[in-house]
């Protein structure tokens, strides 16, 4: 098996109760080779200084710290750590959830039985448990490990709640990123939702990790899930304009009558 390094994003911004966690979870994986990319993002809780007094020097040596000057939201942290990683591969985790033991070494033996991916899908559990709003989950019968097939990769993209929009739990090989200027658009919210949209544009190989690796934790106070409000609906206007700027009479009709 070979052991790819992988570099794993975590954008920091008012997380004190949740970080410990996170961290623990990140720092005690069984997998190796990895860098951990801490982008803090200028909250006004004491985040960082949780952060500063859980790191230990063997810590510190495969972490990275970048600092925001002003806060500046989680799309522009995701795409510090993506100009900062130097990996072959990237995984976004947020702050306030965690993951499993095995998680980055269970992405990893999935990109070593198939050699072409550009993305590996995860399973997801909320935390605590809670009625799904919408699907974090990859481990049905009706999707397989690995798929080269365009034509079901495209189909899988265009129906809503198919495949997780999140962007989090997902193994990204990083040139896929960059030659596909796959960053994420900064100043809005559900930045997911159009990020999505693009992969599912561009995406020509998937595999998908069944193994519930990452632990979602319901928030109900956090920007994705406040009560809709106008900030959601300036967001969703500017996802939509994005949109139509790429479209092709392939990728319309399904994703749209949805919208």
């Amino acid at each position: 098996m070979t052991v790819p390094k992988v570099s794993i994003i975590i954008p920091i911004y008012n997380v004190a109760p949740y970080i410990i966690q996170c961290l623990d979870s990140v720092y005690n994986q069984s997998y190796s080779n990895y860098e951990v990319i801490l982008v803090n993002d200028c909250g006004d809780d004491n985040s960082m200084e949780i952060i500063y007094q859980y790191l230990t020097h063997e810590k510190l040596a495969i972490t990275k710290i970048i600092h925001h000057n002003q806060n500046k939201g989680l799309s522009a942290a995701r795409n510090t750590g993506i100009k900062y990683a130097k990996s072959e591969w990237i995984y976004f985790i947020d702050s306030d959830d965690y993951i499993s033991p095995n998680c980055i070494e269970s992405f990893v033996h999935i990109i070593n039985r198939y050699q072409t991916i550009d993305i590996v899908f995860g399973t997801a559990q909320f935390i605590p448990y809670k009625w799904r709003e919408y699907n974090i989950s990859v481990n049905l019968d009706s999707i397989p490990e690995y798929s080269l097939n365009r034509k079901w990769i495209n189909k899988s993209f265009f129906i809503h709640d198919s495949l997780p929009i999140t962007a989090w739990n997902k193994l990204i090989k990083k040139q896929y990123i960059t030659k596909n200027n796959l960053f994420f658009k900064e100043g809005i919210i559900h930045e997911d939702n159009l990020w999505h949209w693009h992969i599912g544009k561009t995406v020509k190989s998937i595999a998908f990790n069944k193994e519930t690796t990452y632990f979602y934790r319901y928030v109900p106070n956090s920007s994705v899930n406040k009560p809709y409000n106008k900030i959601n609906m300036h967001s969703e206007a500017i996802i939509i304009k994005e949109m139509f700027k790429s479209i092709t009479p392939d990728y319309f009709f399904r994703k749209f009558i949805y919208i």
